[in-house]
């Protein structure tokens, strides 16, 4: 068994995509970003887990408030608090966008509005949401069970995606 207080390290997701290594990318990414406390409300069901594109607006729309100390009710923005909270969304995106696909970077930093927006442009840039029509192309299917070419397990998990 592993040892608990271990830290996780992310690892970049290369080709080929598949349904499968994504998965198991998004899980491990996920559980490393958990990792670092000020990172786990960016994540899905986080409290931050949406914000703006950076394209569309610099501050991301995020903006924390604080109650004024002269006892009065209004409420103004907390400048430091604030400053952290988009400094550790950048951080958290600029690691996303390294352990990413090639050439994803720009996107995760400049086009991004949530984890899950990501991961959605990843699956629709790989094509892994496609399910349902592909038995139709079934005889293009090659799988090589030589000592060269793939083992039953793999052949098998190549049909599954397919």
């Amino acid at each position: 068994m592993g040892d608990p207080t271990s830290r996780r390290k992310a690892y970049k997701l290369k080709s080929p995509v598949t349904r499968d290594t994504f998965l198991t990318w998004t899980l491990n990414h996920q559980s490393f970003s958990r990792q670092d406390p000020e990172w786990r409300k960016f994540l899905p069901g986080g409290t931050k887990a949406t914000w703006s594109a950076f394209d569309e607006d610099e501050t991301r729309n995020i903006t924390v408030m604080k109650k004024e100390a002269n006892g009065t009710d209004s409420t103004v923005i907390d400048n430091d608090l604030t400053d952290k909270l988009r400094s550790s969304l950048q951080e958290f995106l600029v690691c996303l966008g390294t352990y990413c696909p090639e050439h994803f970077m720009h996107t995760v930093v400049q086009e991004a509005t949530s984890y899950n927006s990501v991961m959605d442009r990843i699956m629709e840039t790989f094509k892994l949401n496609t399910k349902g029509l592909g038995y139709l192309a079934g005889g293009d299917i090659k799988i090589d069970f030589t000592e060269e070419g793939q083992t039953y397990q793999q052949g098998f998990q190549a049909l599954k995606e397919f």
